[in-house]
Order: structure tokens, then C-alpha cells, then sequence
């Protein structure tokens, strides 16, 4: 997986249910909001993450699949 991916899960996984335009504004990594768009099209084919609602209103989360096998860092697991 790219960066730019891994970045973009990590940004919402801390920040659910934000739009790509609060997703382009947290991360500085993609500079074109289209570039963004198309990476978030790329997470929701491979089942990364879902999207909720139509139009301006869509918001990004975790997919359930992805909140099972991500993978988990035991220490901060057990702290």
C-alpha cells in the first residue's frame, strides 16, 4: 500500500466520519483533493473503508474488515 494510503486509513481511523475535503485538510501528503478522491475510491474497491451518504454530505470510516485484521501493535494494545 502506498504512503499516501496508509496516511489517508491512520487520518480515519483517529478522525471518523469526515468528508475528503476534512480528509485533504488533515493530511499534506496528497495535493490535488481529485487525487484524494481517487485514493479514497481505491480504499472502498479493496474493502479498507465504506463511505456514508451522497454527494457533499459523504463521510469516511473504517471498514469492519478492516478494523479486524489491521494489524495491532501489542504494546499499545496492553497499555
Amino acid at each position: 500500500m502506498k504512503g499516501s494510503s496508509t496516511e489517508i486509513l491512520k487520518f480515519i481511523k483517529e478522525h471518523p466520519l469526515q468528508s475528503s475535503k476534512e480528509i485533504h485538510e488533515g493530511i499534506k501528503s496528497v495535493r490535488a483533493n481529485s487525487t484524494l478522491k481517487r485514493q479514497l475510491t481505491k480504499l472502498i474497491d479493496g474493502n479498507f473503508i465504506e463511505s456514508e451518504g451522497k454527494g457533499k454530505g459523504t463521510k469516511y470510516l473504517l471498514s469492519p474488515l478492516y478494523n479486524l485484521l489491521y494489524d495491532v501493535d501489542i504494546e499499545q494494545y496492553l497499555e
